[in-house]
């Protein structure tokens, strides 16, 4: 799976969050990422995260795949790595706007 394929890269997933993007035809899902990588240097390739994308895919269920393969009413999935710390700014936005925990 896609956390095996991190973890040979020296790299894992630390926080995650997904949206249906529909401004596109067809639509898809955006999986954000924010990883814990061992240097800075050591991110993932594309080549890797086309990998992780696959398969994520692959694991979803077979109505997913129906859509996406068969009928193509779902594009193609896609990962969006977001720099450290970025899940923690959101929530701290989100708390000073008046948002509990």
């Amino acid at each position: 799976n896609a956390s095996v394929l991190l973890r040979e890269q020296g790299t894992r997933v630390i926080e995650y969050t997904s949206y249906a993007e529909t401004k596109t035809i067809p639509g898809h899902y955006v999986i954000y990422w924010e990883l814990l990588v061992k240097a800075e240097t050591n991110l993932p390739s594309d080549d890797v995260m086309a990998r992780c994308c696959l398969e994520m895919e692959e694991s979803l269920n077979s109505v997913y795949r129906q859509s996406r393969v068969a009928d193509k009413s779902i594009g193609p999935l896609e990962i969006r790595v977001v720099k450290n710390g970025t899940f923690e700014e959101l929530m701290d936005y989100a708390i000073s706007r008046g948002a509990s925990i």
